[in-house]
């Protein structure tokens, strides 16, 4: 019966592997988070504000929002697939320096 608060107190002291493991990839991507947002913020405000400057007319109908608008979405998933790859390249980074310190370990 005693051992249970002892395991309580271990969890809640250590934080383990999983968590380490998010947290070290989670630093690596945080300049990249920035500069994405950045872009994100500007192509969501910025360009939709300019496009109305943009006069091309199809007929009676103002081509220019719609231009903008199947731009941003070819952004937004530019925007994706980027975080996506270097997300899977901080994971892989993790996982070698997981594996290596673990082989380091088993060797005496």
């Amino acid at each position: 019966m005693s051992a249970q608060p002892e395991r309580t107190e271990a969890f809640f002291k250590e934080p383990s592997k999983a968590s380490l493991r998010v947290a070290g990839a989670a630093d690596s991507l945080g300049w990249l988070r920035t500069v994405l947002l950045l872009v994100w913020a500007f192509a969501s405000f910025g360009l939709m504000f300019f496009a109305r400057d943009l006069q091309m007319r199809l007929g009676t109908w103002p081509v220019s929002f719609w231009l903008a608008s199947q731009g941003l979405l070819v952004v937004f998933v530019l925007i994706v697939f980027v975080y996506a790859w270097a997300a899977n390249r901080a994971d892989n980074r993790v996982d070698r320096a997981e594996h290596s310190a673990e082989k380091a370990k088993a060797q005496p």
